[in-house]
């Protein structure tokens, strides 16, 4: 496992701008081992010339690791939107056809946001963390305007918390209230032609029923983490990557949150900003964690 983390503007109004965060993600992906793909007409960031206008620069990234041939997972990231708005879009699929479009079964694009401007030259943090089987990262947190953002891609796990090649999920998120049906987790299977569409799709939030405002989730001297179950038929082993908890229980921003999962300890980053609180309607009853080792 390998982390990132910096302090990034989150701003489109200059080209420096735009390229510190774009290459935030993209030199993530490559620090964790994953191999970008030889298709034609993805961005060049030593050449790039201006801020993309209404649209995104794109980069596609598969990953590494032994099961990547008996289960690809492409992904495409767009950079992007404007000189006064914030974005990236993110699909999973299961090859690229070598001219910028995955193939296979597809899940997405999903957008980071769809209406985040810009915040001028306040820097918030970001963080990354992932091997070559894995990629998750949280843009912005503590961000005004609610533009904290989260990306999760992760493998199926066995009962031990190892990875399979069954399927991969696609978790994306944002604190933006102006979008608040963001919220995305599918599941793409193994040899199938079609992404599933298991957990949450849309409007529905943090796929964990609503606990309430503040509660906590303390008992007799532990505090409980809420696993991430996907239903791909019926429900599998817990996803390691991401996990919820009580609202009131959590800190904005820490980065030392420690979760016992499959008989081990792993370390998360928190947070709870705005919509990324929700769960089943409620807001600010959720904070998310992210592992982050």
């Amino acid at each position: 496992m390998a982390t990132s983390t910096a302090n990034l503007v989150h701003d489109n109004s200059s080209l420096a701008n735009f390229k510190a965060w774009a290459q935030f993600i993209s030199n993530a992906f490559s620090t964790f081992g994953w191999t970008q793909t030889a298709d034609t007409g993805q961005v060049n960031w030593a050449t790039i010339a201006a801020v993309p206008s209404n649209t995104y620069v794109y980069e596609i990234w598969k990953m590494a690791d032994t099961l990547q041939t008996t289960c690809p997972v492409f992904v495409k990231v767009g950079y992007g939107y404007n000189g006064t708005t914030v974005r990236y879009q993110v699909s999973v699929g299961q090859g690229s056809d070598g001219a910028g479009n995955l193939t296979g079964a597809v899940a997405g694009p999903y957008l980071s946001s769809d209406a985040t401007s810009n915040n001028g030259v306040t820097t918030y943090p970001c963080y990354a963390s992932g091997d070559t089987g894995s990629f998750r990262c949280m843009m912005w947190q503590t961000g005004t305007n609610n533009n904290c953002c989260v990306l999760g891609i992760e493998r199926s796990k066995d009962s031990t918390g190892a990875n399979t090649g069954s399927y991969v999920s696609l978790l994306t998120g944002c604190a933006n209230d102006a979008y608040t049906s963001l919220w995305s987790y599918q599941q793409l299977m193994a040899g199938n032609s079609n992404p599933t569409n298991n957990l949450v799709s849309s409007g529905g939030g943090w796929p964990y029923p609503a606990i309430g405002s503040g509660a906590t989730l303390n008992y007799n001297g532990t505090t409980g983490a809420l696993p991430l179950v996907p239903q791909v038929g019926y429900a599998d082993n817990p996803q390691l990557d991401w996990c919820g908890a009580a609202y009131g229980d959590v800190v904005e921003g820490a980065t030392n949150i420690t979760v016992s999962i499959y008989g081990s300890n792993h370390n998360y980053v928190s947070t709870k900003q705005s919509y990324l609180a929700r769960a089943g309607g409620t807001i600010n009853a959720i904070g998310i964690l992210m592992r982050y080792e």
